[in-house]
């Protein structure tokens, strides 16, 4: 039987989730604090937290923090038990290394890689190399600001390569319009599910198109009509449509 002792008590796993959130913010823990007090919220207003008392509970001593106050910091963070609340655009900008983010991988699978992801890519961060992206999962939006090397760990998580992420129109405003606080989620998931029906028009009208010619292709196969002998029949054809009558007379008469 496995030693109860040793397994991760609720209080732990609540810890670690938060440790996690607050390296993909890419904050510090008293600029984050700073942001909690000032949080239009009825957790914030009557929930206080101290910094050294929630930097004690942070490096493992117990009873630190109650149990009361590690929700509310959770629910600033943007969790809900362990998970990523829904129907709130969450913003992360990770200054970790690529290998301190492997060691978060479990939980950000966890977060990431239970539903389908679509994932558009909005250009860079201003001023910096850090790529910035919007990843939506049903009911959940995330707007990653990172450096390739991070997106290459965040990617594969995501089951989700290079090729597959779409490219959002450039915005006068650049990246600051999508750094408003707080983004609205309604309007930033319309507007995603907008571009979303948009390109799938596209894409419908392209599978007419390429569906077409495999039907073509098909029934020459089965007329038993060579691409050559298409080819030719094609061009013979067009050749005596009325707009070419003229040209082809003019090309045809003898010289003198």
């Amino acid at each position: 039987m496995p030693d109860t002792a040793s397994l991760p008590t609720p209080e732990d796993a609540r810890r670690e989730y938060i440790k996690v959130m607050i390296d993909l913010k890419g904050q510090s823990v008293m600029n984050l604090l700073v942001n909690y007090v000032i949080w239009d919220n009825q957790l914030a207003q009557s929930i206080k937290i101290d910094y050294r008392n929630l930097t004690a509970w942070l490096r493992g001593t117990q009873a630190r923090l109650s149990p009361t106050k590690q929700v509310a910091f959770e629910s600033f963070l943007g969790l809900d038990g362990g998970k990523l609340q829904e129907g709130v655009v969450h913003s992360w900008q990770p200054t970790l290394s690529a290998s301190d983010l492997k060691k978060h991988l479990d939980i950000i699978k966890r977060w990431l890689g239970s539903e389908p992801v679509v994932i558009w890519d909005i250009g860079r961060h201003p001023g910096t190399q850090q790529i910035v992206r919007i990843v939506k999962m049903n009911t959940r939006l995330v707007r990653i600001s990172a450096v390739s090397s991070l997106w290459e760990v965040l990617l594969p998580v995501m089951n989700v390569s290079e090729s597959q992420i779409r490219y959002l129109p450039t915005k006068p405003s650049g990246d600051h319009y999508w750094q408003s606080c707080p983004l609205d989620f309604g309007a930033v998931s319309a507007g995603l599910i907008a571009i979303d029906r948009l390109e799938q028009v596209h894409n419908s009208a392209d599978q007419i198109e390429d569906n077409t010619w495999l039907q073509l292709i098909k029934d020459c196969g089965i007329s038993g009509i060579s691409p050559r002998e298409a080819r030719k029949r094609i061009f013979n054809s067009s050749m005596q449509h009325p707009r070419y009558q003229g040209s082809m007379a003019t090309l045809a008469l003898p010289r003198t």
